[in-house]
């Protein structure tokens, strides 16, 4: 959050964790008022460029946490309709949460730099393509950006690779 703060100033940024009851834990760094450069399609390059650069510097989680598991990371962005009409057509196909729809990247292990890299920067699968694809197939701005970390006792390699899915209500998941 601190070097985010610094690489952009006047982001109002929250961060909000939970401990599920399947034992599972969640960490989600909530980044809000972006900058009108941030939010057309031209500034979109910048926004993902200025997490690309804070999470340079990001110590990674350890690969074999003492405590079991593996943590994880994936990043969602959410976004509002543009009128009544599209608000339903929307609603059939991304989470909604406060008036705002969100779309997320898979989880990927956040025990590497280059996977954490990836779900930022990637043209296809990563918050970067999210966001152009919102961008120039719906016209649709960001309203925010959420980074999340997650940590679970059955998410490790060792325990058969199970991976964490997408938040609840995403890509229609219920």
């Amino acid at each position: 959050m601190e070097t985010i703060a610094t690489l952009e100033s006047g982001l109002s940024m929250g961060i909000q964790s939970f401990i599920n009851a399947d034992g599972t834990v969640d960490g989600e760094l909530r980044i809000a008022n972006l900058p009108p450069e941030w939010r057309d399609q031209a500034g979109l390059a910048e926004l993902t460029a200025t997490l690309s650069s804070a999470f340079l510097t990001f110590r990674v989680f350890d690969g074999h946490p003492p405590m079991g598991g593996s943590f994880w990371f994936s990043v969602a962005v959410r976004f509002g309709p543009q009128n009544e009409a599209e608000m339903s057509e929307l609603a059939d196909l991304y989470k909604k949460n406060k008036g705002l729809f969100q779309i997320g990247t898979y989880p990927t292990r956040a025990d590497h730099a280059t996977p954490l890299q990836l779900c930022l920067t990637d043209d296809r699968q990563g918050l970067r393509g999210m966001m152009e694809a919102l961008a120039v197939k719906r016209g649709l701005p960001p309203t925010a950006v959420l980074i999340r970390f997650m940590w679970g006792p059955d998410w490790s390699p060792e325990r058969g690779g199970i991976r964490p899915g997408h938040y609840i209500g995403e890509k229609g998941k219920q």
